[in-house]
């Protein structure tokens, strides 16, 4: 890996941790007021609403398009890629937006839960949203980084300041949490669409050749991956008690604020980096061999501190929550596993997303077979133990790939992965205070 290289990578790492690491911070506090405000049963209805509809939203390609954006435009370049997505991103949230808001019945009657008034709230909400993350998935491919930064800061400030008034002021309650978000979302897209316009790019002809097979097998990746975890939430409807899906969201954000969110930004950055190394192959296997150790050593050290300190912070901050401690374990388990985000990356960078569709066609049974099984008798204990089971049979499946081509891919950190890690950190911070 070349120093130059290095340096880049190292440098947009610094700027997607430091997104990363406001996040956790304000992701914390708005937790702790929106969590204890709602009540455990106010705040797992919006979770779940917010957690059912953007999973079939997801259907209609957002994520598909984001992909394309942080895959193609580091390579390609392309002025008119970069436009021409993000009108069709906007038309397609635009019409499932409208159809919800129309018909909110329709996610009544699957959900089982909410109001019309709710639906329409969250629908608006997922437009907004939805245009916000391309916005984001544009400037990631850019590896305009600090502007991320810039957009992550004043999108959690804004948010946390709304939802104060209209919880405490206004007494809005779960619909006054919804409209802090989408408004929050609609300033900060407002501000990513000016940020967009300043990507430097070429106006050349756009080649979809290879977009188009990325986008198919990558559009199966959504849908399989989006209808495991819709079953779940299915599951979860017919076998959960409502009033328990507050705790297990709740345990749930707090579990990703502790681990997933301060140790995701090099796999927010793998992805760009790499779609540009797409022919160097030994390059690509080194930079993701390295992320996925930096991932793992951060994992088993995160996870011991939300082990160690997770119901104590629970006892404190959401004492209405307590009950919920007994689900920390099973999440950090959980979060040690997601070092596969780093191997999608991989194989989304060398063009094999029909390697990780098979992957989800594995963890569509796993949902079907045993999560009816574990939920049913578990409830919420049986949900987080067949996100585990799903996780854990993805990886055996993506690990016996990677030997079966022989991808020089390392899993386990060694003492000298240590030495570089510790070096580069102290490196980067004397540079960045000089």
């Amino acid at each position: 890996m070349s120093d130059l290289y290095k340096k880049e990578f190292i440098k947009n790492a610094f700027w997607s941790y430091s997104a990363n690491v406001f996040s956790v911070l304000a992701g914390f506090l708005y937790i702790f007021i929106v969590a204890n405000a709602l009540g455990p049963a106010q705040y797992g209805l919006l979770a779940f609403l917010l957690d059912f509809m953007s999973n079939i939203a997801s259907l209609f390609g957002f994520v598909v398009l984001s992909e394309i954006l942080v895959t193609f435009i580091p390579k390609q370049r392309n002025k008119a890629l970069l436009w021409d997505l993000l009108k069709i991103g906007f038309l397609v949230a635009l019409f499932f937006s409208a159809v919800v808001f129309l018909f909110p019945n329709l996610i009544l009657i699957l959900a089982n839960q909410g109001s019309t008034e709710l639906v329409r709230a969250i629908a608006a909400l997922i437009f907004v949203n939805s245009l916000s993350n391309l916005l984001i998935s544009a400037l990631s491919g850019a590896r305009m980084f600090g502007k991320i930064l810039k957009l992550t800061i004043a999108e959690n400030t804004l948010n946390i300041a709304l939802s104060v008034f209209f919880i405490f002021v206004l007494n809005a309650g779960v619909l006054g949490v919804v409209y802090a978000k989408m408004l929050s979302l609609l300033g900060t897209a407002m501000l990513g669409f000016v940020y967009c316009k300043t990507i430097p790019l070429r106006p050349t002809p756009i080649d979809w050749r290879p977009i188009k097979r990325f986008a198919f097998f990558s559009f199966l990746l959504v849908v399989l991956r989006r209808a495991s975890s819709q079953i779940i939430l299915f599951l979860i409807v017919v076998f959960v008690d409502p009033a328990k899906l507050g705790f297990y969201y709740l345990v749930l954000k707090v579990s990703t604020y502790f681990m997933e969110l301060p140790i995701v930004s090099m796999n927010t950055v793998l992805l760009p980096t790499i779609s540009a190394q797409e022919n160097n192959r030994q390059v690509l296997c080194k930079t993701v061999s390295k992320n996925i150790k930096f991932y793992l050593l951060l994992s088993v050290a995160f996870s011991t501190a939300l082990l160690i300190f997770g119901s104590f912070f629970l006892e404190i901050f959401f004492p209405s929550y307590y009950e919920a401690s007994s689900l920390i374990p099973f999440f950090a388990v959980y979060f040690l596993l997601t070092f596969d985000i780093s191997l999608g990356s991989f194989y989304r960078a060398i063009k094999r997303n029909d390697v990780l569709v098979n992957g989800s066609v594995i963890m569509l049974v796993a949902s079907i077979v045993p999560g009816y099984y574990l939920i049913q008798n578990y409830g919420v204990f049986g949900i987080v133990v067949a996100l585990i089971v799903n996780r854990a049979l993805q990886l055996a499946y993506l690990s016996i790939d990677i030997s079966k081509h022989g991808y020089e891919i390392d899993f386990v950190p060694r003492a000298a992965d240590l030495r570089f890690f510790l070096d580069t950190a102290m490196h980067t911070v004397k540079n960045r205070f000089r």
